[in-house]
């Protein structure tokens, strides 16, 4: 413990809150107080001195009071030599605790730095837990994803389980059939292999043939050419014998005064019914109804049967179809068609089945329609 003083004493020095006493401090006031002593006892006798009784004064009371000085004298130097004995020990003390300052200040700046880092790592966890909030945040939003996914293939599994039980059934059923099919993969196998042997043959032959295919094709096209040219042949004779048929039959109704039943009309010695006024019919109709007359659906062959029998309707049944064979137009007599048949441009088309033949008046030229479309006719007889 320090020792307080006086703070006016001119010995003391002043330290934190109270005043220390140090060696050469108590050393002085050792010397100042013997020759404080020595001076009042020199005053005191000298005063003494003057006074006109001084043989008679008693000096009693001042040895009396120098003892008591000197006791307090001796007081006090075994109370400076505490004193001092008291300083060592604090000024160990102070240098102790200098030391321990010097420590605890450097201990002070390791904490400051540990605490800037200490502070530094704290901002890093606060923004280390912002994002791991976040994450939480996102990691419970898929789990609750996760658990309507997991519900959703917990009621699939519990599906598949029964459909697994479904197959585990059809399974068997298929085990059984399978047996089956092993036996009749074999024939197969066995039919396969006679098929192969059967493929290769035809092969062989498939191959002769397109040889074979190909020299025909090019006699074919050589007849091809032979033909076109005997068909422009074929269409001067054909029109030749039109003409001259034409002319015979003028003289032979010069000849002969040939007559048509009631309600027909006579034309190059032949007998026409027109159906003109009664209701349409379809192409076979219109030869039902020439046959019950005696007759057929009319047959113009030459330019001038056309446009006569065409006169009458804007559309009109004629004894024409590719019935029996495709794209072979044969008359009601059994012929066939020669030469471009005086077609109407475009024609035949073929347009929804047309197979049955009809008259256009415009142009007095044949056209393809289907046998279901109702029309007028012309019968011949």
């Amino acid at each position: 413990m320090p020792l307080i003083i006086d703070h006016n004493f001119d010995g003391a020095k002043k330290g934190r809150g109270c005043w220390i006493l140090d060696y050469s401090t108590i050393s002085h006031w050792d010397n100042k107080y013997e020759n404080l002593i020595y001076n009042l006892t020199k005053d005191r006798k000298g005063t003494l001195k003057n006074q006109p009784n001084f043989q008679k004064v008693n000096f009693s009371g001042l040895i009396q009071d120098q003892n008591t000085l000197k006791d307090e004298r001796e007081a006090l130097k075994q109370e400076r030599n505490e004193l001092m004995n008291y300083t060592d020990s604090l000024t160990k003390d102070r240098d102790d605790l200098k030391m321990e300052l010097g420590a605890l200040r450097k201990e002070q700046d390791q904490l400051k730095t540990h605490l800037s880092d200490l502070t530094k790592e704290i901002d890093t966890l606060r923004d280390e837990r912002e994002v791991l909030k976040a994450e939480r945040t996102a990691l419970r939003n898929e789990q609750n994803q996760f658990m309507v996914q997991f519900n959703n293939l917990t009621r699939y599994k519990d599906s598949l389980k029964k459909e697994r039980d479904a197959l585990r059934d059809e399974r068997g059923n298929l085990t059984v059939e399978r047996g089956v099919l092993k036996d009749e993969r074999d024939h197969l196998k066995m039919l396969t292999f006679n098929l192969t042997k059967d493929r290769d043959t035809l092969r062989d032959e498939r191959d002769a043939f397109r040889n074979e295919q190909d020299q025909l094709k090019i006699q074919v096209n050589s007849t091809t050419r032979n033909i076109e040219t005997l068909k422009s042949q074929y269409g001067a004779v054909v029109a030749s014998r039109d003409k001259l048929q034409e002319e015979a039959n003028q003289i032979k109704l010069k000849q002969t005064a040939k007559t048509c039943q009631q309600g027909w009309t006579l034309f190059n010695n032949k007998c026409y019914y027109f159906s003109s006024g009664a209701p349409a019919k379809t192409w076979q109709e219109s030869q039902q109804d020439c046959v019950v007359r005696g007759g057929h659906l009319a047959m113009p062959k030459t330019h001038a049967e056309r446009v006569y029998v065409s006169r009458a309707e804007q559309y009109i049944w004629i004894g024409l179809s590719d019935i029996v064979q495709e794209n072979v137009w044969l008359w009601m007599d059994g012929t066939e068609l020669t030469g471009n048949g005086n077609w109407r441009p475009g024609e035949p088309n073929n347009i929804g089945e047309e197979d049955c033949v009809g008259l256009v008046r415009k142009d007095a030229r044949i056209n393809d329609f289907n046998c279901q479309r109702k029309q007028p006719w012309v019968c011949e007889a």
